[in-house]
C-alpha cells in the first residue's frame, strides 16, 4: 500500500483509497466512516 497524502482529519499519511473516501465524506456523498475503520488503521504496512 502506498501513502500519498496527509489526512485532513488525523495527523497520518493515508493511501489513495482513504483519501478518496475522506473527500467524498467531506462533500457528504458518503457517510462518514470512523477513523478506526480506515485502511491506514486496519491494514498498516
Amino acid at each position: 500500500m502506498d501513502y500519498h497524502a496527509l489526512s485532513r482529519r488525523a495527523n497520518v499519511m493515508i493511501c489513495d483509497e482513504d483519501g478518496m473516501r475522506e473527500a467524498l465524506e467531506d462533500t457528504e456523498i458518503m457517510e462518514r466512516l470512523p477513523l478506526m475503520h480506515w485502511i491506514a488503521i486496519t491494514e498498516p504496512i
